[in-house]
């Protein structure tokens, strides 16, 4: 199993040169390690270049998370992909644990994670897998993805991803439509009528930056994967991802009332109207012309 590492970074000065070492540092080594710097202002390039680890280096602007990790997908030669963050943490071991978990006609692979906070000591992950926990690692129908609705809607970012590169390429890459949660929308895809494996170890650690995250905005992220659940709908068609949709059209029509976002509101009501609770849709022109309301819907502090 040759593994290409893909590592996409815009302004990761920081933290690079600690993912990439930790890149270098597998106990089951990389093929190759391909970084691609997206438009950065600050030093990441010269901390790329001084991290004294071995890497493909590709430089591009196109301001598209999604964009720059398949330019990575079209680049890479291993017959598997691993992503990392430039901003995230891999343990040593694991690529070994990884691989390790995936059975011989599995497409796929996600590692369970820590969450890291700047100068904070490391907190458990909000992605849960404990509905898998009756399963081997490996031979995961890709159908039982729908039923992990907690750990789902917290998203699977790609630095816990290993996946054929042929499926990938198959399945088109990253959809470049959606600025958040492309990343978990993928993983539905390239599993979609195959099998995956996971790893209940954690072996990586997810940093949650002082700056702000891309992920951060709960909004955005909210609406963007409902937008992702209904392009996904047509190949999971199941009960289970009907109540999947209906769970996360009301996740991001609170988020968005919560935040007296008009637009974002609209936004929910033009996806999934129809997958809204009945005092939801009767409130429809209510929040519409008075979406400031929402701020009495918020948690006291």
């Amino acid at each position: 199993m040759k593994i290409s590492v893909v590592v996409p970074c815009h302004n990761t000065g920081p933290w690079i040169q600690q993912a990439l070492q930790s890149v270098a540092a597998q106990t089951r080594p990389a093929h190759e390690i391909i970084v691609i710097n997206d438009s950065s202002t600050d030093d990441t390039v010269e901390q790329i270049h001084s991290s004294g680890v071995k890497v493909r280096f590709l430089d591009t602007r196109l301001g598209n998370a999604a964009a720059v990790r398949n330019v990575g997908i079209k680049s890479a030669e291993g017959e598997w992909i691993a992503f990392l963050d430039g901003d995230d943490v891999w343990c040593s071991d694991h690529l070994e644990r990884a691989s390790r978990a995936c059975m011989p006609h599995d497409v796929a692979c996600f590692s369970q994670y820590s969450r890291l906070t700047d100068g904070q000591p490391i907190s458990p992950s909000t992605t849960s897998l404990a509905i898998f926990a009756d399963d081997t690692c490996g031979g995961i129908p890709a159908a039982r993805l729908c039923e992990n609705r907690q750990g789902i809607v917290n998203g699977w970012p790609t630095s816990g991803m290993l996946i054929r590169r042929d499926r990938l390429v198959r399945i088109g890459g990253f959809d470049e439509s959606l600025k958040r949660r492309h990343d978990t929308e993928l993983f539905f895809r390239a599993a979609h009528d195959h099998t995956f494996a996971l790893q209940f170890t954690p072996t990586w650690h997810y940093r949650i930056r002082s700056d702000g995250n891309i992920s951060s905005n709960l909004v955005e992220c909210t609406a963007y994967f409902l937008t992702a659940l209904k392009k996904l709908e047509a190949l999971y068609e199941s009960d289970e991802m009907s109540r999947l949709v209906y769970h996360q059209a009301r996740v991001a029509l609170g988020a968005a009332v919560r935040a007296c976002d008009r637009e974002a509101i609209e936004t929910v009501y033009n996806l999934a109207e129809n997958e809204l609770p009945l005092h939801w849709r009767l409130s429809k022109h209510f929040w519409l012309s008075f979406p400031q309301a929402g701020a009495l819907l918020r948690p006291k502090t």
